[in-house]
């Protein structure tokens, strides 16, 4: 099975329009009373189920995903419930959870949105990448009547041989409408003020490439970022958006990733596009440093 990935140039700048919020378990600091009891009892019922895992002696270390609804989007109620399960287990003898703060950094630095990480192998990856023993992904329910449901999933990391073992909790949410908004998970990217007069890069002005006089860049060495094994095995297709600095010298940096992929395929990329070279952008007929966005296409045939 042969692979092909595609990098190019975006002819206008993208930036990702998300609905953005920062889902840490600081900004979440209320209980929710009604759910205390429920959530208790599905951390006992995970902590049992543990056994079945292959875990150390110690007990196992669960990575808690951002819960989704079925629509594949998070809330922040949805991702309230995984802060509280995610405390609730810890507070179990023979179980405990990563650090929730530190998978939230993790995910906005990859900008993978919720409707990915929640999916299992996905979520096998990140509990490989994150040294945890197992994941937990979680779909959550909320009928008319105000009923709710947490279903559970718990995932050893390995792909092809890991256990999956699913648990259920059933509350009453009652919960304010806002708090069910769907949203992706990711807080908002700001746009970068390309106006000609701000300072950028070392100090320089840096332009918007292909307008206001500013030529597109012409790229001439763009080698294909690698596919990982993790990637190939999960059959991945997808596509990372980046943003790019290319200097007056015509060589290529990495400034930030606007939408990731699992699997290690963020890091192919960056260790990928230091090596791209390109005839830089002109203004007036001189080099000028520029930000261009890029589209790198995974595909496999």
């Amino acid at each position: 099975m042969s692979s092909q990935h595609f990098p190019r140039i975006l002819p206008i700048i993208v930036t990702a329009l998300v609905a953005g919020f920062s889902a840490s378990a600081a900004q979440y600091s209320s209980r929710l009373p009604s759910l205390e009891e429920p959530l208790k009892s599905l951390a006992a019922d995970i902590a049992r189920a543990s056994r079945k895992l292959h875990c150390p002696p110690s007990g196992c270390t669960f990575l808690v995903t951002n819960f989704v609804s079925d629509s594949g989007e998070t809330s922040r109620f949805a991702t309230q419930l995984a802060d509280e399960l995610s405390t609730r287990l810890s507070q179990t003898k023979s179980a405990s959870a990563m650090d929730r703060s530190t998978f939230q950094k993790f995910l906005q630095s990859e900008r993978l949105p919720a409707r990915v990480q929640c999916e299992d192998s996905v979520a096998r990856w990140l509990a490989r990448r994150l040294a945890a023993n197992a994941a937990i992904v979680g779909r959550v329910t909320i009928s008319p009547s105000g009923e709710g449901k947490l279903f559970v999933t718990l995932l050893e990391p390995n792909q092809k041989k890991g256990k999956a073992i699913p648990l259920s909790a059933t509350f009453a949410a009652n919960v304010p409408e806002a708090d069910l908004s769907s949203s992706d998970g990711l807080d908002h990217l700001d746009h970068l003020d390309f106006h000609p007069a701000t300072a950028g890069m070392n100090d320089e002005t840096v332009y918007p490439a292909g307008k206001k006089g500013v030529t597109l860049p012409r790229c001439f060495r763009m080698p294909n970022p690698s596919y990982t094994d993790d990637a190939r095995n999960a059959k991945f297709s997808g596509t990372i958006l980046v943003e790019g600095y290319i200097g007056t010298d015509g060589r290529v940096r990495l400034l930030r990733i606007l939408k990731g992929a699992p699997y290690g395929l963020n890091d192919s990329t960056r260790q990928t596009i230091s090596t791209w070279q390109c005839d830089p952008s002109l203004l007036d007929g001189k080099p000028v440093p520029v930000i261009v966005p890029f589209e790198i296409n995974f595909r496999l045939y």
